[in-house]
């Protein structure tokens, strides 16, 4: 890495605080009690600052004040390229203020940064003030109160290490072609999961044919029949939760005898499902051991049981991959012979409506074990093909949506390493034909594209 001996920081690269940088810092508007209006000048408040430093693009997402009101306060009305940081209750939140927000003021939770631009340049600053660098000081200065709050002077005396003005141009451009691969790939995930919901209605309702199409309701009602349930293809049944396996309870082995934990039988709670990413689960945080299953009379259920959560959060469903144990916050269904685990999975997820409208409770609702058995699903009869040509269409879509999600996952990793070696000086950018290990904006799109 290029040196200044002096310094020990990189060649040309100056150490400043964030004080020294800026033109305006400013907080604490006084426009207190008054009353919003339908149309006027825009309110930034901490909600609206996205996770990428970016602001809320929809309009009808914010409040608006009356024009004559924001003239009284100046100081808090924002430039294009101004940025505002929270700094009170959730701190450290950073937004980029678009040309479309110019003129826009700030609630008093938030302050206004204006960068000088001959020594900061603003997407350069974006990242920075992103960056784990910038945060791990935040959080070091944010006072220890019941609500977090960050004060100008300390904000201030921040520490800054500041490329020239040139390096810093080429930064901004690199952190922001892995950012714009970031957003596409983040869209379309949206829109595959978009797309899956529509799929999930359509198989699970309408079911394939012999040939692998969609039945159409409509082209050919003579394919469709009325049951208990509504219009269904001709083929299906309706069938009770019962009749399509045995339904079994978890429990939980008593935490006050340690013999019963840290074992090699995974044991999953409704929060290990929160956090699942396909259909599928093999375990969660904590596993028991074989007398901490006896102890309880706990089920340990076999590969391929769908787990369905009816505590608190009801019809969160997954097929196990291996033999496994839950908690009692879950009604698990053994399947008969004949049927598809993961198409049952899809069919009982469908539930999750019906499951709250039969759950009772205060402190937060449960379905009762009387009540869940007697649920009813549509579906072709056991034995059927059908079964399992519907799990495959919608397993081969999910794949999908893992695979952008395994993408998406590597961009971020790419760009945290990037952030920490560009931000830092740890590695420079190549502007000339320096020696040594240096990024270029062309490197950079190539290495996307290899991921």
């Amino acid at each position: 890495m290029r040196k200044d001996k002096e310094e020990n920081a990189p060649m040309g690269w100056e150490l400043s605080t964030l004080g020294d940088c800026l033109d305006e810092l400013y907080r604490y508007p006084t426009y207190y009690g008054i009353k919003y209006v339908s149309k006027g000048v825009p309110e930034i408040r901490g909600e609206l600052i996205e996770e990428d430093g970016t602001l809320e693009k929809k309009g009808e997402a914010y409040r608006y004040i009356d024009c004559k009101t924001a003239e009284i306060f100046p100081k808090v009305r924002l430039e294009a390229q101004d940025f505002v940081l929270s700094v009170r209750g959730t701190v450290g939140k950073v937004g980029m203020v678009p040309e479309q927000l110019s003129g826009a003021v700030i609630t008093a939770n938030l302050i206004r940064l204006k960068f000088n631009k001959s020594l900061i340049w603003p997407k350069w600053a974006r990242h920075f003030l992103l960056s784990a660098f910038f945060q791990n000081q935040l959080e070091a200065i944010t006072s220890a109160t019941t609500i977090k709050t960050i004060q100008v002077p300390k904000l201030r005396s921040i520490a800054l290490l500041r490329p020239p003005i040139h390096e810093q141009l080429q930064i901004a451009k690199i952190l922001d072609t892995v950012d714009e691969a970031i957003q596409r790939t983040e869209q379309l995930i949206a829109k595959l999961k978009a797309i899956k919901q529509g799929l999930l209605h359509d198989l699970l309702t309408r079911g394939l044919d012999e040939n692998g199409q969609l039945r159409d309701p409509i082209a050919h009602p003579e394919q469709f029949k009325d049951s208990t349930l509504g219009r269904i293809p001709k083929e299906w049944e309706v069938y009770r939760i019962n009749e399509i396996g045995k339904v079994v309870s978890g429990t939980t082995p008593s935490r006050m005898v340690p013999q019963y934990w840290g074992g090699t039988i995974p044991w999953i709670t409704p929060t290990d499902m929160s956090k699942l990413t396909n259909d599928y689960i093999s375990g969660g945080q904590d596993s028991i051991t074989q007398s901490g299953l006896e102890s309880c009379s706990a089920n340990l259920l076999p590969i391929g049981s769908i787990v369905v959560t009816t505590r608190a959060t009801l019809g969160l469903t997954a097929v196990t991959e291996r033999e496994l144990a839950t908690n009692q916050g879950f009604k698990n269904i053994i399947p008969n012979d004949g049927w598809n685990s993961l198409f049952l999975c899809y069919k009982i997820h469908e539930l999750s409506n019906e499951m709250i409208k039969r759950a009772s409770g205060t402190t937060f609702l449960e379905i009762s074990g009387t009540q869940f058995i007697l649920l009813e699903i549509t579906a072709p009869v056991p034995g059927s093909k059908e079964q399992s040509m519907i799990a495959n269409a919608i397993s081969v879509h999910n794949q999908r949506i893992e695979k952008e999600e395994q993408y998406l996952a590597k961009l971020k990793l790419l760009k945290k390493g990037l952030m920490h070696d560009l931000l830092t000086g740890k590695v420079g950018v190549r502007i000339d034909d320096g020696e040594g290990k240096e990024y270029t904006l062309k490197e950079t799109t190539e290495k996307i594209e290899e991921e």
